[in-house]
This record gives structure tokens, sequence and C-alpha cells, in this order.
């Protein structure tokens, strides 16, 4: 069953982000016995700037479809972080790993796609390393992946911030 999408309906469905980038488009040809079947993919992400970013991965028969299902997908998939700077971590995606530092005073060190992305999160002042696989799928989601992780700890200590403050309430 295939799902249509009007440009015009996916249009309205994310224009309340100001940040819109389509990353990666990519031709995908499967050979069958009547010949070539060819397929796009493409990646793209959303961003308010403010702490909100989401990544979209979208495969069709037409580069336009390709680009709203991956746009849909990446409206789906926003995530949220409280506060605009990441913590020094490494982490690792598949055979990607990702190494992230904070900088202070200076501007983000990074491959052109991961600056794209943080600049759609809003964050700056970041240097990152990828090691492993250069498979530029793999880099985006390791990315998106950390920032995801990122919003965990972001979580877990604020719940251990407010334990702490609730128990020094108590004995006092």
């Amino acid at each position: 069953m295939l799902k249509i999408i009007s440009s015009r309906s996916s249009a309205d469905n994310h224009s309340h982000f100001k940040y819109r980038n389509t990353v990666f488009i990519r031709k995908v040809l499967k050979t069958v016995k009547g010949g070539k079947n060819i397929s796009f993919c493409a990646i793209s992400y959303v961003g308010n700037q403010e702490g909100s970013v989401g990544v979209g991965y979208g495969k069709a028969r037409n580069i336009s479809d390709a680009i709203d299902k991956s746009f849909e997908i990446a409206t789906k998939n926003v995530i949220k972080v409280r506060s605009r700077r990441l913590h020094n971590m490494n982490f690792k995606f598949c055979a990607s790993e990702i190494i992230i530092r904070r900088k202070c005073n200076t501007n983000t060190k990074a491959p052109t796609y991961i600056i794209e992305m943080l600049r759609a999160l809003g964050i700056t002042n970041v240097s990152c390393k990828l090691v492993g696989s250069s498979n530029l799928m793999n880099n985006i989601f390791c990315m998106f992946a950390a920032i995801k992780q990122s919003v965990k700890i972001d979580i877990m200590l604020a719940l251990r911030k407010k334990y702490i403050e609730q128990n020094i309430c108590k004995n006092e």
C-alpha cells in the first residue's frame, strides 16, 4: 500500500522549525529480472535552534518524495535538550565512534554535517572527532544517539540533585 504525501501538507507539518536541511541523497539501483529499479534515499534533520532536533531517513522512487518522507520522519523523531551544552563523552553506534569535548571560546570543530546538526540544535563551542567508520549515515545517527544519551544524563543528574535536596531537607 502506497502512502501519498503531498508537498503542501508536509510543508505545513514542519513549518514551525527554523532550521531544515537535507544532508544526504543517494541513488539506489536494484537489478531485477525485467531491468533495474531505481529508488532514492535521503537523510535530513530539523531543528528550532533552541534545544530541539530531529533526524529522519526516507526512501522513495522520486527524490522529492524521499526528501518529504525524511522530513516527516525527522519531525516525529524530535528530541528536546534542556541545556545547550553537551557533556564530554565517547559514544559508539555500529562501527562509528564519536568523541565530543566541550571547548570554551572557540568555534565548533567537526565535519560539516555534524556542525549543521549542532547548529539546528543551537549548540556551539564543541569539538567532535569521528573515529572508525566513514559512513555518513552511521556518523549522523551516531551523533543523534549521542545527543539522546546526553538528554538521559541531564535527566539523571536532575533527579540525583532533587533526591539529594529532599534528603538534606528531611535530615535538618
